[in-house]
């Protein structure tokens, strides 16, 4: 194979598709990793992969509404509005089933599994599904119950369906969308009335917060693809933005946590002395919101660099992982709770926990470049016939 091929559809934006397949990866790290903790083996680890108030899930939501902004929109234009959410739907059923054969997987693998795996922690908490099978069945397949790490999908599955609504806003009216959505936001930090346990709904991610994420990432696709976008470069905003990376990374005295015990270890840290913990990811609190706007601005600014590497064959395999996404997830999460029951198993120990998540990362990005291996033999073979 010639090294030197360049990856498949160049209409893509490969910088998010390297982006999301790093995500990826370092969600299946860190979901493995406090899996493992649940069962009560490393819980004071140095293996997660974590930098300040945010994490790899703002990345995955805000990228993935920056390309939802640019193909939907680009729907949108030339086939109008049914077309677009048409296709929306169509995305959302797919993302669904793949959320149902995840479930199914999981629940498979648990029957399976002996019940002296006491510890496990896919076996706790689908203890109430073998109690009462048909009605925790249908709450998994109503989206009302989730799987910890799983309760991405549904957010995704019901934020896709508005896209088309959201974008049609973006064209009439785009200051007023970004308004209703900002005020949502905003109504969930200052009243939390939008709990979704108040609705019978168990999710970690409340959808009415992450919304905001999402559809700032929509505004950005859709801006990008109907002209030039530029974030300003002014000095004082570069110095804040590097501020907040800085600071997020050292942990400061006024900052205590108020998790529990294992969860502190790992370095996740509230603002306890405020009125509001604002650094909760399930609710998207400002700080963890302001540290990932301060990210994504600096590598913003540094795109031309970024593209450089983007385009090496050294980034080829996250680049390629990136463009498989929902499969892929799906199979790290799959891979997440398959893993740590035999860590588990084994006793927990450091080095068996680093194997199997090194043997996992290859594992997804082997898959990930066998979807593009073979239309890339392929294309080899009829251009040695032709």
């Amino acid at each position: 194979m010639n090294s030197d091929r360049p990856v498949p559809s160049t209409r893509r934006l490969l910088e998010v598709d390297f982006f999301r397949g790093a995500a990826i990866l370092v969600i299946f790290w860190n979901h493995l990793l406090l899996l493992v903790q649940t069962a009560g083996f490393l819980v004071r680890s140095p293996f997660r992969i974590h930098y300040g108030f945010s994490d790899s899930a703002a990345v995955f939501v805000f990228l993935s509404g920056l390309v939802s902004g640019i193909v939907y929109d680009k729907v949108l234009e030339s086939n109008g509005f049914l077309q677009a959410q048409l296709k929306a739907l169509r995305r959302a059923g797919q993302i669904y089933g793949g959320q149902l054969i995840t479930l199914g997987v999981l629940v498979a693998c648990a029957s399976l599994w002996s019940d002296r795996g006491s510890l496990d922690p896919l076996r706790r908490q689908l203890e109430d599904f073998r109690a009462h099978p048909i009605a925790e069945g249908l709450g998994l397949i109503s989206l009302q119950s989730c799987l910890d790490y799983v309760d991405i999908l549904p957010f995704y599955i019901v934020i896709l369906t508005l896209v088309p609504i959201v974008l049609l806003g973006f064209r009439k009216h785009p200051a007023l969308t970004l308004l209703v959505s900002s005020t949502i936001y905003l109504g969930v930090q200052v009243f939390r009335i939008l709990k979704l346990n108040l609705w019978m709904f168990d999710w970690f991610v409340n959808p009415f917060a992450w919304q905001f994420l999402f559809v700032l990432g929509l505004y950005v696709g859709y801006r990008r693809r109907n002209g030039p976008f530029a974030l300003p470069r002014y000095r004082p905003l570069v110095a804040l933005a590097a501020v907040i990376a800085v600071v997020s990374f050292v942990k400061i005295p006024w900052m205590q946590s108020t998790l529990s015990p294992a969860l502190a270890s790992m370095g996740i840290v509230s603002l306890a002395a405020l009125p509001i913990p604002w650094i909760q990811k399930d609710f998207l609190e400002p700080v963890y919101l302001l540290h990932f706007i301060s990210l994504a601005y600096l590598a913003w600014l540094a795109a031309p660099k970024i593209r450089k590497i983007v385009y090496t064959s050294f980034a080829r395999p996250l680049v390629i992982t990136g463009q498989h996404s929902l499969f892929l997830y799906c199979l790290a999460t799959i891979l997440d709770y398959v893993l740590t029951h035999f860590i588990v198993g084994i006793g927990g120990r450091p080095w068996v926990f680093l194997v199997a998540g090194l043997l996992g990362c290859s594992f997804i990005v082997g898959t990930a470049m066998a979807f593009w291996w073979r239309p890339a033999q392929q294309q080899v073979q009829l251009a040695r016939q032709g």
